[in-house]
């Protein structure tokens, strides 16, 4: 199996994927770091490789931000008849601070927790009995 080398640590992260310039639909955030997220289309897309594309990410969890607006390249596409997964650098963007805050957030949340429903649930969430 390859190791991959990356600067930043990847976190796992639930969301929605805006970006009108690729495709009507949205598609779903796999994960993200300060430097970059993978993104998966339930369809083929077409993209330029050197085109800056502005792209709004919503996430499920609960916290530090609901939604950044992002500039971003693709650095690499993996396409099947049916999908498209692709890796995006991001670039200097209105809402970087925002991310710098949300990526510190999920940080700091790996190290108390590596619980998946933390993505769903938060973690101070009360249940009715």
């Amino acid at each position: 199996m390859r190791q991959e080398r990356r600067r930043e640590a990847r976190y796992p992260e639930i969301g929605h994927i805006l970006c009108e310039q690729i495709c009507a639909l949205p598609g779903v955030l796999e994960d993200i770091s300060t430097s970059g997220f993978r993104a998966h289309f339930p369809n083929p897309v077409f993209t330029e490789e050197e085109q800056e594309y502005d792209v709004r990410l919503t996430f499920s969890r609960q916290g530090v931000v609901h939604s950044l607006e992002l500039f971003c390249v693709p650095q690499w596409k993996k396409e099947t008849k049916s999908e498209t997964e692709i890796g995006f650098k991001i670039l200097r963007s209105p809402d970087t601070p925002l991310l710098a805050s949300f990526i510190e957030s999920l940080r700091e949340q790996s190290e108390d927790s590596s619980d998946v429903t933390d993505m769903i649930i938060p973690p101070d969430a009360d249940f009715i009995k």
